[in-house]
């Protein structure tokens, strides 16, 4: 209420006090540089606003309806694109009433405002802040990863699951000549106050030790630096570097085990994050989970979501990779030459095709096919198209013939229910294989830039 009483004050003060005018010897009214603006430009700056934004909402309604025409919507606006094209031209036909100056002040403020936004997203907290949200009450930082220029960071909550994701992480990471950061989580319940979590930091750093423990072989000792908060007895283990891949480990308290992920990425500014999953939603709402949502939704770095099977650890000797282009196809072909050099592992590249396509769809679905395995280099490629009714249900029966399906986010999660996408979150739900779903961190920039691109496209 301070907020938005301060800005109506605030343009009440420029629009009638500074620029109100008063007259002058000849009887007219005007304002510093000749500008006088008065009660009926605010009338007037509020329209262009209120006109403005309604334009946006009508031409976003178009392209919510092009972009995901299979989105199960609460309430629909009817006949689009016609009723929304009407009222962008009704809203354009009003704007011009709108006077000059208050046009001009509008296109101003709208320019203020976003570039405060984009101030605002790409500002970075300072430490002390995320330490007081969740405490480091562990820290085990291999000195040789600070040369690194890529880091992985890899939360872990289920011992059964670190060996699956520790050979994907080593694999990426050294592929990159980057690092691996480990993290657990000491959550508490809201209501319970940080320090409480103390005495549960040895349950945590038991899952450290086990993923460190898959390391040691042909592992240097390196040293170990250690924040402890106190508890700086239970750093005795030193971290190890594992062919050249340095593995650091650290341990948060937090109320809430996304936030503690999200700020360990944000301090250390992690160049991509590591999730697992067990294919089942902990809350009836949320898609893969309500943490791994809210990770995969807010990271500003890469995303990983590992499909955990009960068994792990098993060879990779074949690779399914579907590719539907875009930023996140690119980065799962990435992905899987990573995962795939190490034992000259093969990748097949395919795409559905369905039975009613043209041979133009089909020419350009190959094109995609060709183009996305001539970046793949150093292990053998193959693609082929494969034809099917249901794409999901297609390369899900494909899957069973390979030990790791990658698949990229179809979507770039503009709505909040959508998070890689309904066709990934589908086969990473029925695949019996493992599945690595991938997002693509795209900043602010590169989304203005895709955003306009399918626009106009």
């Amino acid at each position: 209420m301070l907020l938005t009483g301060g800005f109506i004050l605030l343009y009440i003060l420029f629009f009638t006090v500074l620029f109100g005018g008063g007259p002058t010897a000849e009887g007219k009214v005007t304002g510093p540089f000749g500008l006088h603006l008065g009660i009926e430009s605010i009338a007037h700056f509020a329209d262009f606003m209120l006109l403005g934004g309604l334009i946006f909402v009508n031409l976003a309604i178009i392209q919510s309806r092009r972009k995901f025409p299979d989105i199960e919507r609460a309430f629909e606006v009817p006949f689009v694109p016609w009723v929304p094209i009407i009222a962008v031209l009704a809203n354009f036909a009003l704007l011009a009433n709108v006077e000059q100056s208050s046009l001009i002040l509008g296109l101003v403020a709208e320019v203020i405002g976003v570039a405060f936004w984009f101030a605002w997203k790409s500002r970075s907290r300072p430490v002390q802040e995320i330490e007081r949200e969740t405490p480091t009450v562990v820290a085990e930082r291999n000195p040789s990863g600070h040369e690194r220029d890529y880091q992985l960071v890899v939360p872990i909550a289920n011992p059964d699951h670190v060996e699956q994701m520790m050979s994907t992480a080593l694999d990426i990471a050294r592929d990159r000549n980057g690092e691996v950061l480990v993290m657990s989580v000491v959550d508490l319940p809201e209501q319970t106050p940080l320090e409480e979590g103390y005495q549960y930091v040895d349950e945590q750093r038991e899952v450290l030790r086990r993923a460190m423990a898959l390391t040691d072989g042909g592992g240097t000792e390196a040293e170990t630096e250690t924040e402890a908060s106190g508890l700086n007895d239970l750093a005795e283990e030193p971290n190890t570097t594992v062919q050249d891949v340095p593995i650091s480990g650290t341990v948060r308290i937090g109320h809430h085990i996304d936030d503690a992920i999200l700020n360990t990425i944000e301090q250390y500014e992690a160049d991509a994050v590591l999730m697992g999953w067990s294919g089942q939603s902990s809350r009836r709402e949320a898609i893969l989970g309500s943490i791994v949502d809210t990770v995969v939704e807010d990271a500003d770095c890469d995303v990983l979501v590992e499909r955990i099977r009960s068994e792990g650890g098993e060879t990779i000797d074949s690779i399914l990779l579907p590719a539907a282009g875009g930023p996140h196809s690119e980065f799962a072909a990435e992905v899987a030459q990573s995962i795939a050099r190490p034992s000259n592992t093969r990748i097949d590249v395919v795409r559905v095709v369905k039975p009613e396509m043209t041979k133009q769809d089909r020419d350009d679905a190959r094109e995609r096919l060709e183009s996305t395995t001539a970046t793949i280099t150093d292990t053998p490629a193959e693609h082929h198209l494969i034809e099917g009714k249901s794409v999901v249900d297609t390369l899900v029966d494909e899957s069973k013939d390979y030990d790791l399906t990658i698949v990229g986010a179809t979507r770039a999660g503009p709505l909040q229910q959508l998070i890689f996408g309904t066709i990934p979150e589908q086969i990473g739900r029925k695949s019996e294989s493992t599945v690595i779903m991938v997002k693509r961190y795209l900043d602010i920039k590169s989304k203005a830039t895709r955003l306009l691109d399918q626009t106009f496209e």
